[in-house]
């Protein structure tokens, strides 16, 4: 395998290749669990798939037919899709490729190619809502993280932190 992507959840370790298979590696042997066809396979910094606080649910991007994208939800043990939503598109002047996803504080954070950040409500999909404030910035240069309510987003290029409430306001 030649993964770009790794994450760990519930008792696997899941990794995306080039090519956009997700598979699921057992820790103890190795040995594929599940995998599943077409997820996208580029993220930036490597965050394209996320998993929920006891590792789950997994969290991940797949390129649809029409070349946009869809959230989808998946059981770390099995593979199986639960729900998958179209998501917003990233503007078309956007210089990137990929997305970044993010689990905390009841919600599914995506951080597109043209770095404005949606919030989406883990058991279905549904946008909750999005920031724009750092909307033009390299993505791959900007850091975040969440936890006690908040997202925090850094730009260290601009010297710039903002920090957003989880439910928006």
């Amino acid at each position: 395998m030649e993964p770009h992507t790794v994450d760990a959840a519930g008792r696997h370790f899941v990794l995306v290749d080039g090519g956009g298979r997700m598979s699921a590696l057992d820790t103890a042997t190795g040995k594929r669990v599940w995998e599943v066809p077409d997820a996208v396979p580029m993220s930036l910094r490597g965050d394209g798939i996320a998993t929920d606080e006891d590792g789950s649910v997994l969290y991940a991007l797949w390129q649809d037919k029409d070349h946009g994208y869809s959230l989808g939800a998946l059981d770390s043990g099995t593979g199986r899709t639960r729900w998958k939503v179209p998501v917003p598109a990233d503007s078309k002047d956007s210089r990137s490729f990929g997305a970044r996803l993010l689990c905390a504080d009841g919600n599914v954070y995506r951080m597109g190619a043209d770095s404005v950040v949606w919030a989406f409500d883990p058991s279905n999909g549904k946008p909750r809502w999005k920031y724009t404030g750092m909307k033009g910035t390299d993505p791959s240069k900007l850091a975040w993280t969440a936890g006690d309510g908040r997202l925090c987003l850094s730009d260290p290029t601009a010297t710039t932190v903002a920090a957003l409430h989880a439910n928006g306001a």
